[in-house]
């Protein structure tokens, strides 16, 4: 699997923005799971549980998308282009900066080498501008032209944007500058700009 940043654990937690692999997330050995990584872990006998997961309006946004993920795993038919979040990616000074946004207000933020923070939408200003970008991400994921496919490596040259959504990844890619005026990526860029100006003003926890 790709290595972005030079820290092992910023690393897994790249991994796990995008919601489609659950090794990022599988208990260690001797810890206790939680229901929801039950649920994921389960058989094909027990796809109720992950349904349900899905559906609660307001569960973990990305407890969400991986029970979506899970069920085509196990072969089964979700509700397609239901976005989950947006994961913004742009190369800077020969690291990479990456941006997660979901859509119970979720943010994560992983700079250059692999500091992250963590945070939620904790003003009117950062709600608005998160919702900004959720609404121009579905504008995307329900247009013309795009399809999901596999996550593929980052680029140290591109910025790629990906969508969340309940069958899978949907992306653009290319360099900063042409997905500024890409039809449909251009919007999302803005508005995780604007994010970013409202996230300035503000103290974010960083992780350990």
């Amino acid at each position: 699997m790709h290595q972005p940043y030079s820290d092992a654990d910023a690393n897994q937690l790249y991994h796990a923005l995008f919601c489609d692999d659950l090794e990022p997330v599988t208990p260690a050995p001797g810890e206790a799971a939680a229901p929801w990584q039950r649920a994921l872990m389960a058989g094909p006998a027990f796809t109720g549980s992950l349904r349900r997961l899905v559906e609660d309006p307001s569960g973990d946004a990305r407890v969400r998308a991986l029970a979506c993920h899970r069920l085509r795993e196990l072969g089964h038919v979700v509700h397609p282009r239901r976005l989950f979040g947006v994961v913004i990616e742009v190369p800077r000074h020969g690291g990479l900066d990456t941006l997660a946004v979901y859509a119970d207000g979720g943010l994560r933020l992983l700079r250059g080498q692999g500091t992250l923070t963590l945070a939620e939408a904790g003003n009117e200003r950062e709600r608005q501008a998160v919702q900004a970008v959720l609404e121009a991400g579905n504008q995307v994921v329900h247009g013309p032209g795009v399809a999901p496919q596999p996550r593929s490596a980052p680029s140290l040259q591109a910025a790629r944007v990906t969508f969340i959504a309940s069958d899978g990844l949907y992306a653009h890619q290319d360099t900063l500058e042409r997905l500024r005026v890409h039809p449909q990526a251009a919007a999302v860029l803005h508005a995780a700009q604007g994010l970013l100006h409202a996230l300035a003003d503000t103290e974010l926890p960083v992780a350990a």
